[in-house]
């Protein structure tokens, strides 16, 4: 039967109970009064409610463990994100984007073992501006940071996702062909010449290309192969620029 009344107080408590459990007991009192407003009639209910307390408990446990895992991946994720970005800083050279010559270094060491241990071929290419000198005395270092930037742009979009073009430092630059021979690294070397030619901004400043390419020769360490691809280079630069050379084999672009 529902009682009509005044909630007088509703608590809870714990008991002890026989043998050492502990139990939550809930109880509520209710009032009737009559007409003067004098209480008549009171009645009283305790229950049990020691399940629904430990669901309760169990629950808000989980809830803060939840909460807690996901800050914990919230904060894996924020250092992961971190760490890719410095990951990147440390092997990105800052003005054209490209490779830093440390990134260069450990990838040539790489690409190397991994060509030495399958036989696969491997070349590289050395780049330099003609005339680089000149736009930065005459038009100021800005000028000169847009040419670099510019260049930075045709060797990405010439190169393969497999190939690494990279900035070793001023205006010299090199690009990494795993599994490629002689052949393909001078057909890009004179795509580059070509596309150089054919942009605006670099031609409207007469700025050209020299490049040098190789092939790596079985047993070749890092340390080799980078300066024979420099003297290819500068046997380019010997012709008056604007060429490619191959270890002394030459063809203008």
């Amino acid at each position: 039967m529902a009682l009509r009344g005044e909630k007088e107080f509703d608590t809870e408590f714990r008991v002890l109970w026989p043998g050492g459990t502990v139990r939550y007991i809930r109880a509520l009192a209710l009032v009737q009064r009559g007409a003067s407003g004098q209480a008549t009639h009171m009645i009283g209910t305790n229950w049990d409610i020691s399940a629904q307390r430990r669901a309760q408990a169990l629950t808000d446990i989980n809830l803060e463990q939840l909460r807690h895992n996901d800050e914990l991946i919230d904060e894996s994720a924020i250092l992961e994100a971190a760490n890719a970005v410095i990951t990147k800083i440390a092997a990105t050279d800052a003005l054209t984007g490209l490779a830093n010559p440390r990134r260069f270094y450990e990838a040539l060491e790489g690409a190397i073992s991994l060509a030495r241990r399958h036989g696969s071929p491997l070349s590289l290419v050395g780049l330099d501006l003609d005339g680089l000198k000149r736009v930065n005395d005459t038009l100021g270092h800005e000028a000169g940071d847009e040419v670099l930037v510019s260049l930075a742009e045709l060797l990405a979009a010439l190169c393969r996702t497999e190939d690494l073009p990279a900035r070793l430092g001023g205006d010299e630059f090199t690009v990494l062909l795993p599994g490629t021979e002689l052949g393909g690294a001078q057909g890009l070397a004179e795509r580059v010449l070509a596309a150089v030619h054919s942009c605006a901004g670099l031609a409207q400043r007469r700025v050209t290309v020299s490049a040098g390419v190789v092939q790596w020769t079985l047993d070749e360490l890092p340390d080799e192969l980078l300066p024979r691809a420099d003297e290819a280079l500068y046997a380019a630069k010997r012709q008056g620029g604007d060429a490619v050379s191959d270890d002394g084999v030459s063809s203008d672009a």
